[in-house]
């Protein structure tokens, strides 16, 4: 849900006319749109954060704006600064309304003169005119509101802000891989050495490698089905949204139970490795450190939000990353052959075949590789600065190859250091044995790293349940009409329904102190399971499933694919290949029912979703026709041809309310959008047989919003009309391939042209973006 901030006011409309002395008006527009601006930013990585969830959220907001209420966030002279370009077109020409402006700021804000460049420049503070005026109004000179020597914390602050917003501009390629690799390079390792503890250190070696490179093949895909999505590339990143546009119900259907139970069971074994990490290290009881977990969690639920920007996550991710090698380097000393030689694989050398050494090595090796999901919100941020797609796509892969790297080490040095018997059959993490060969330099290491692997995955993963929780439940109290009695008064409440979502948290909290009690605790093995049963969907059938849709009915071209990842006979050659290991595991590696149960039922379940998908037309070839209006480009009305995920000409007319302007590459500017009236397209026949028709424009934010639009549709088979702002700004409909011609009006009046008009459709073509 984006607000349209050129509706609600703009500098002209705002101070017209007015006194400089009502400069407070244009100061309130600007805050609250940098608010806006942050509370974006502040979930920008929130990996998952539920759509209804978002739109709540977004909904509080807009309605605490209108009636004028406390903002849920307070923008900082910070953020003023760092938004500036965003809020720049609210302020006026006059010098004036600028000086009282600047006054304002200068008196409610600490302004240092050095550290607020972007804000001077959208108020023109260095102009002269503007340092005129002010002395005019105020009787002393301009530079009197600027603060010669900000408190410390306001320093700090500073220092800060100019930190985040040089990781939130790395260059595209090195933003993808960052993002990607701090969000696959997790607590999971710790599960690596004992997974491989009876194998070896070699064989693990290779085990990393072969399904690292599977994983390279899928996220490579999942990145270019991401890409594709025009949903996803203009803000709007929910996995489930995702997987909806390219397999339909059936993809969904099985999507939510797979990520309730992944976030569910790893939240549990999380539970376990942190409490068994800082217990090893402190002597203080697992159950008390769980506890004290669960009431942290509980403070957070309370707020129902977590930062999650793209600078935290980078330092976050880059410090985890950073203890690993750490660690790492601390046990190499300690690194002995027979350790290294250790080996017991089945069939080689003469080994028996033994299912229980391979229990834990699949599930433990997909899970660590696991970072699919987070390519939306990775996404959302690259591909605005590089819409062709190719430094987020080859950065998501290199992320990849570099886990590959950092996982080989990490095993070849531990497994290495630590005898076999010492991992095997251990209940908490590695970090434990590894302590006690190498010294207890590895717990003051260790419990830093659980702390921010183990500690803010759990909390991430609490939100994540809670907000499914709250999902399923009726809409809150202030959206539905008064409910009589019953659970049902309880769920729309605000109290109610914060405890409704604490439940699924707490049933996991008791289930893990119960464990723990029972001396039945473990943290590898439900990593093994839950990775064996989920990560074959979600890191390896669906991506795959993804982007064969994807290279037929994508909103958008890239500029960039592996040319082997969307070929149909790889994607079934990897779906057979997680197949087959679903299979295995339920018919042959697991020995407890409930496990094998699991896994066959996961894998009927992926044949069935894979064949519905088909049969619902999700492979079918279509085209799509963007209409969007985006005020920052030259040329503010961009319209996009993609047939069956290929960039296609197409004759083009914009038509406004004096003039047509023909579309084209070259066309010269466009009048004013905020004129337009309508826009023609004429589609050549192509192979298609649906045709997707969105009519959308950016806000500030760069997230999309519907445009009031309605479509009128002519073709060999007869003609049709559609709201589009009634159907989310976008319809799809069946076509034959013949010629269409589409009608895409503005003005609130009918669509079709008048039959005088038709004739001059020029020869445009739709490439007019950035993209």
């Amino acid at each position: 849900m984006a607000f349209d901030w050129s509706d609600f006011i703009s500098g002209d409309e705002l101070l017209g006319g007015l006194p400089a002395r009502r400069a407070s008006t244009l100061l309130f527009a600007i805050e609250n749109r940098t608010a806006h601006l942050v509370a974006h930013a502040r979930r920008a990585m929130a990996t998952y954060l539920t759509e209804k969830t978002a739109e709540e959220r977004e909904r509080a907001f807009l309605e605490a704006l209108a009636q004028g209420r406390e903002l849920p966030v307070q923008p900082t002279i910070q953020d003023l600064e760092r938004y500036a370009l965003e809020w720049a077109d609210l302020v006026p020409e006059d010098p004036g309304v600028r000086a009282a402006l600047a006054r304002m700021i200068g008196e409610k804000y600490p302004l240092p003169w050095r550290a607020a460049p972007a804000l001077r420049r959208a108020l023109g503070l260095d102009e002269e005119v503007v340092r005129q005026a002010f002395e005019r109004l105020h009787g002393r000179p301009l530079d009197t509101i600027y603060t010669v020597r900000p408190p410390w914390r306001e320093q700090l602050r500073w220092l800060r802000s100019r930190l985040a917003q040089r990781l939130e501009t790395l260059p595209p390629f090195w933003t993808a891989f960052a993002l990607t690799l701090t969000e696959i390079v997790g607590a999971g390792i710790l599960a690596l050495p004992i997974a491989f503890a009876e194998i070896g250190p070699i064989a693990g070696l290779v085990v990393i490698i072969v399904l690292g490179l599977v994983n390279m093949l899928t996220i490579a895909a999942m990145a270019e089905a991401v890409a594709r999505n025009g949903n996803v590339r203009y803000g709007l990143a929910y996995f489930g949204r995702l997987v909806r546009d390219y397999l339909g119900p059936p993809g969904v259907w099985m999507l939510t139970p797979t990520l309730v139970l992944y976030t569910a069971v790893l939240l549990l074994a999380y539970y376990v490795g942190l409490s068994t990490t800082l217990a090893d290290a402190t002597g203080v009881p697992t159950e008390i450190w769980t506890a004290l977990m669960f009431l942290v969690t509980l403070v957070v639920l309370r707020r129902e939000s977590l930062d999650a920007t793209v600078a935290s996550a980078l330092v976050v991710g880059a410090t985890s990353i950073t203890l690993i090698l750490l660690l790492s380097l601390l046990a190499l000393p300690h690194v002995t052959g027979a350790n290294l030689r250790q080996s017991a694989v089945p069939f080689i050398d003469g080994e028996p075949f033994d299912a229980s050494l391979l229990e834990l090595i699949f599930g433990v090796v997909l899970l660590a590789f696991f970072g699919h999901i987070s390519a939306g919100n990775c996404a959302a941020v690259v591909l605005r600065r590089d819409p062709s797609a190719r430094s987020f796509i080859r950065g998501s892969v290199a992320a990849l190859a570099a886990a590959i790297g950092l996982y080989s080490v990490w095993v070849l040095a531990v497994n290495g250091a630590v005898a076999p018997a010492a991992l095997s059959g251990e209940s908490g993490t590695a970090l434990e044995p590894l302590a006690a060969e190498v010294g207890p330099s590895i717990h003051i290491i260790g419990s830093v790293f659980a702390v921010l692997a183990m500690g803010m995955a759990s909390i991430h993963y609490s939100l994540a349940l809670f907000n499914q929780a709250r999902e399923w439940l009726p809409a809150p109290a202030g959206n539905v009409a008064p409910v009589r009695a019953g659970w049902r008064k309880v769920a729309t409440s605000r109290a109610g329904r914060f405890w409704v979502g604490v439940l699924p948290v707490a049933a996991i909290f008791l289930s893990t102190e119960a464990l723990m009690l029972a001396d039945r605790e473990s943290f590898a093995r439900p990593l093994g399971l839950i990775g064996t049963i989920t990560a074959p969907v979600l890191a390896g059938i669906f991506p795959m499933l993804m982007v064969v849709a994807a290279r037929r009915k994508g909103d958008c071209d890239v500029g960039f694919v592996w040319p082997l990842v969307g070929r149909p006979v790889v994607a079934a050659a990897a779906f057979l290949f997680f197949l087959v290991a679903l299979l295995l595991h339920g018919l042959v590696i697991w020995e407890e029912p409930y496990e094998r149960v699991a896994a066959l039922v996961v894998a009927a379940a992926a044949v069935a979703v894979a064949a519905l998908a088909m049969r619902r037309g999700a492979f079918r070839p279509r085209a799509v026709v963007e209409l969007r209006v985006e005020p920052s480009l030259p040329e503010p009305t961009v319209v996009n041809v993609v047939v069956a995920g290929q960039r296609t000409a197409a004759e083009v007319q914009l038509t406004y309310r004096d003039t047509a302007f023909v579309g084209g590459p070259r066309g010269g500017r466009p009048p004013d959008c905020d004129g337009l009236r309508a826009a023609v397209i004429e589609l050549p026949q192509a192979p298609v047989r649906e045709l997707k028709v969105w009519a959308h424009r950016l806000t500030p934010e760069g997230t999309s919003e519907v445009l009031p639009a309605v479509l009128s549709l002519e073709n060999d088979s007869g003609a049709g009309q559609y709201d589009l702002a009634s159907s989310g700004g976008q319809v799809v409909v069946a076509v034959s391939g013949d010629r269409q011609r589409l009608v895409i009006s503005l003005d609130g009046r009918p669509a079709m042209m008048p039959e005088r008009e038709r004739g001059s459709i020029g020869g445009g073509t739709s490439d007019r973006g950035t993209e």
